[in-house]
C-alpha cells in the first residue's frame, strides 16, 4: 500500500531549561576575610541552554537572615558585564567593601540568578518569607534554586 501524504505531527513543546553557574570567584563558600576600606570582587559566570534567554542576577547582603541573624540587605540588582560570550555564558561582576555590610563579627553575600526576572519579594513572601528573593517573574512563580553565597568575616 502507497501512502497518500506524509505524516505530520505537531513539534514537540519546548521547555525551559534552567540556567546554571559555570564558575565563582571566589570559590562559593569559602569564608572571605575583608578589612577596612579595601575593596573586593567577586565574579560569577552562568550559562543557560535555552539561547534567546537572557539572565537576570542579584547580590545580597546577609541573605537569607537566619544564617547570621543579621538584617538582609536589599539586593544589589547585577547586570553581565557583556551579553553572552562565545560560550553562551553571561558573567557578572560586583565590587564590595565593608561599607556594604553591617558592623558584625559575621556577614554572608548571596548570588542568585534567573532567566524570568525576579519576582517582586512582597507578593513572594506568601510563598516563602525566608527565601522572598528566590522566586522568579514566571506563572506561576517557580523557586530559583541557583544560589550561591559566601561567608564574609571582618567588617565589625
Amino acid at each position: 500500500m502507497l501512502p497518500v501524504g506524509p505524516e505530520f505531527q505537531d513539534p514537540p513543546e519546548v521547555y525551559n531549561q534552567r540556567p546554571y553557574l559555570v564558575s565563582a570567584l571566589p570559590f562559593p563558600s569559602m569564608v572571605q576575610s575583608f578589612s577596612g576600606n579595601k575593596t573586593y570582587g567577586s565574579q560569577v559566570t552562568a550559562h543557560d541552554p535555552d539561547v534567546n534567554d537572557t539572565l537576570t542576577g542579584q547580590w545580597i547582603v546577609n541573605y537569607p537572615d537566619y544564617i547570621n541573624a543579621v538584617t538582609t540587605g536589599p539586593p544589589m540588582h547585577a547586570t553581565p558585564t557583556t551579553a553572552r560570550d562565545p560560550a553562551q555564558n553571561f558573567t557578572f561582576m560586583l565590587s564590595i567593601n565593608c561599607m556594604d555590610f553591617p558592623p558584625a563579627p559575621a556577614n554572608s553575600l548571596a548570588f542568585i540568578v534567573s532567566d524570568r526576572g525576579f519576582l517582586d519579594p512582597t507578593v513572594a513572601d506568601q510563598y516563602d518569607s525566608a527565601h522572598r528573593y528566590n522566586f522568579d517573574n514566571e506563572t506561576p512563580p517557580q523557586k530559583i534554586l541557583t544560589m550561591i553565597d559566601w561567608p564574609i568575616i571582618g567588617c565589625q
